[in-house]
């Protein structure tokens, strides 16, 4: 064995301490973390709760709930004053006066269900083509209305109902401006049945009156014949000039009466058949008696037209 000297033994041993020691963390890029959170200490994001999930899914308090329910009920009182109001306004004073009352009410109330009341009343009392076309103006409100209401006056459930029954009305109407339609083709046909026959009339009249015409110029004839019968073999002797003016006269007549009657029988008989054709026909028509069904709130209405 050999001994080493001592300062030589000290630096081998501060030599081996430095190569042992840890490097500081700054000394190597590397060590450092790639993840912000770990180098700060921060913890990740929590994800929501299952507790508040059900929190966000939950319906509506009961306070709202309730105040829906107290305005739905305070709607359907309203409605029944409405109704009995309108039936005592159509008692006294007409389906008009009533519809127009309704029609009022449903603008202040905004309330679909008395909109198409208003509808239904002025469909019924509707006589000409511009109320039909404000029967379409009331189910249009009231559908507009059921749908995006400004104010709860009638539930979720109710919108189909609404929706359906406006659709009805719809038809009601359609079908009341065809009958309106049909109706007047016949009131025309029915006129210009009317017309043709007393034209044809008419025209037999002149056609009668040429018959006279015929009569009368035969009349004429017969005296010219009368009276020269009676002086046979001396026509001579006797001034026939005058006479010969009752042949000339009695000629005239026969010819224009028989062309007016025969002109007046050709015009008149067609225009009296075609038209006694056509009155019948606009009458039969026109009597002929229909039934429509047409749902209302909560009912059914069977509406005959005769």
């Amino acid at each position: 064995m050999f001994a080493l000297p001592l300062a030589q033994c000290l630096g081998l041993g501060a030599a081996v301490a430095l190569v042992a020691a840890p490097l500081p963390a700054t000394a190597s890029p590397q060590s450092a973390p790639s993840d912000p959170t770990h180098a700060t200490g921060a913890a990740a994001p929590a994800k929501p709760s299952k507790a508040k999930k059900q929190h966000q899914d939950r319906k509506p308090p009961p306070k709202l709930e309730q105040q829906e329910a107290a305005a739905l009920a305070e709607a359907a009182r309203e409605r029944v004053d409405i109704t009995a109001r309108a039936a005592e306004i159509a008692g006294k004073h007409g389906l008009q006066a009533s519809a127009r009352w309704l029609t009022v009410q449903a603008q202040a109330t905004r309330d679909p269900m008395v909109y198409m009341m208003a509808a239904e009343t002025s469909l019924e009392a509707a006589a000409s083509d511009e109320q039909l076309a404000g029967v379409l103006e009331l189910i249009e409100d009231a559908m507009l209305l059921a749908e995006a209401p400004p104010v709860v006056r009638i539930a979720a459930g109710q919108v189909s109902q609404v929706r359906s029954e406006c659709e009805a009305i719809r038809t009601a109407v359609a079908e009341r401006r065809a009958d309106r339609a049909r109706r007047e083709a016949q009131r025309k046909r029915t006129r210009r049945g009317t017309q043709r026959m007393f034209v044809g009339g008419a025209m037999l009249s002149l056609g009668v009156a040429g018959l006279g015409l015929i009569a009368g110029g035969a009349t004429q004839l017969g005296r010219y014949h009368e009276t020269l019968g009676a002086i046979e073999g001396m026509e001579h002797l006797y001034d026939t000039s005058a006479w010969d003016s009752y042949y000339d006269q009695g000629s005239r007549m026969i010819l224009a009466g028989t062309l007016l009657t025969v002109v007046s029988l050709a015009a008149g008989v067609p225009l009296l058949v075609f038209g006694a054709r056509d009155r019948r026909e606009g009458r039969r028509t026109g009597e002929r008696m229909t039934f429509t069904v047409r749902p209302g709130l909560g009912s059914l209405g069977f509406v005959a037209r005769f």
